[in-house]
């Protein structure tokens, strides 16, 4: 999916640079442990519940 979003950037824009620094810190903090991944639907339910 995040590869899908990414190349709906034209190439070399500073979105797609953006993103693609954000995707890879992302991808550190759960490598490293500082965070952990949540199911999506986990996710959703918690976003729903702050915005009620």
């Amino acid at each position: 999916m995040l590869e899908l979003l990414l190349a709906s950037f034209e190439p070399k824009s500073k979105a797609q640079k953006a993103w693609m620094d954000l995707a890879l810190r992302r991808r550190e903090e759960v490598q490293s442990g500082k965070v952990s991944m949540v199911p999506g639907d986990e996710a959703l339910a918690r976003v729903r519940a702050r915005i009620a």
